[in-house]
């Protein structure tokens, strides 16, 4: 009851009452489901106080009943990450609904009832709507527009024209889709060894030194798709995850939204390795001994085999995608749907050119 995020009690709970029950035949394992909750003010994690009849956030400590958290109109829930190993939910990958496949980019969308067709927002390519069935797993939030193509087209202008660009790019219209990414609840530890080497007149003395640096990770944003080259992906660090709301089917009345392509299973291993690599130089930095006292660690080793991952969910993100083409090369642009902050591909400046050419 003080820790509805721990699966492994969970586990262990359906396991005592499946067990007190006797029958002479076999039963089927029971799902066993868990509920997070999401902080109303700040967007962290929700947790019992001490006498369990409050929820606290750990990380504003906002306060608030349980009967008021089971009510409240805009709570997204988080999957618990154990259970989704467990079973087949974690490794699905999208097979029921209709949805449109890009013959130019094989980018997958899911559209609107009611739309027939649509124009590619990632290469501009025109196809009808095929309708095949598809098992997916819906979206738990959402993140609505609020930058109108107008105003994409004007932050594309402007970034143009921060580059230098905008006097000989040839530029297309931007076009707005909603982008998959996972979230996960990162903690756990990092554990590090290295050799710590003290300087004195006899050359220095070694000894080992080992510890642990503690981490956790709201929200760590990796991407559901492939579409994106990986110099844009960088857009996803401009958004808010405080801002989600609950999803629903009516935010895709005017916007395609692409479909995953890359299950949980498989996104919780680049998470993973986003934490080591994100949190890496602070386990450096705090263990760089005094320069002066001539101490230095040598052949420091970092593991990752303490991370945990507690909770996921598949969150939709608005972007707007834009082209263009300049000295017949053809560039893509992103902008955040919600604040305009753009992210491009550039060409090469004259130097990179230089060594293009050599190598």
């Amino acid at each position: 009851r003080l820790d509805p995020e721990n699966s492994v009690a969970a586990r262990g709970l359906s396991q005592l009452e499946r067990s007190s029950v006797s029958s002479p035949e076999r039963e089927e394992p029971e799902q066993v489901t868990t509920r997070s909750f999401t902080c109303p003010q700040c967007g962290g994690k929700m947790a019992f106080d001490a006498a369990g009849q409050y929820l606290l956030c750990t990380y504003c400590g906002y306060e608030q009943r349980l009967l008021a958290a089971l009510r409240g109109d805009g709570h997204v829930d988080e999957q618990d990450f154990t259970l989704a190993l467990a079973t087949a939910k974690g490794h699905t990958r999208p097979e029921k609904t209709q949805a449109f496949q890009c013959q130019g980019c094989r980018a997958s969308f899911i559209l609107a009832p009611g739309v027939l067709s649509l124009e590619c927002p990632y290469c501009g390519s025109a196809h009808v709507v095929q309708r095949p069935d598809r098992e997916l797993i819906p979206p738990e939030a959402i993140l609505p527009f609020a930058v109108e193509q107008p105003e994409a087209k004007w932050y594309f202008l402007q970034w143009l024209k921060e580059e230098k660009l905008v006097e000989e790019a040839l530029i297309t219209t931007p076009h707005g889709l909603y982008l998959p990414v996972w979230t996960f609840d990162v903690g756990g530890s990092l554990a590090w060894n290295g050799l710590l080497i003290q300087a004195d007149r006899q050359g220095g003395r070694r000894s080992s030194q080992s510890g642990e640096y503690f981490l956790d990770e709201d929200d760590l944003l990796v991407p559901a798709s492939h579409t994106l080259p990986a110099d844009l992906l960088e857009i996803m660090e401009t958004f808010e995850t405080v801002e989600l709301e609950p999803y629903a089917s009516s935010f895709l009345a005017d916007w395609p939204a692409e479909i995953y392509e890359i299950a949980v299973s498989d996104a919780s291993l680049a998470a993973r390795q986003q934490t080591l690599e994100k949190h890496r130089s602070s386990v450096q930095s705090q263990l760089r001994p005094n320069p002066l006292s001539g101490e230095r660690i040598h052949d420091l080793r970092i593991s990752s085999r303490n991370i945990a991952i507690y909770a996921y969910k598949l969150v939709l993100l608005p972007v707007w995608v834009a082209r263009y083409r300049y000295e017949e090369q053809h560039y893509r642009v992103v902008i955040n749907g919600r604040t305009g902050e753009v992210r491009g591909q550039q060409p090469l400046n004259w130097f990179r050119k230089l060594l293009k050419g050599i190598f």
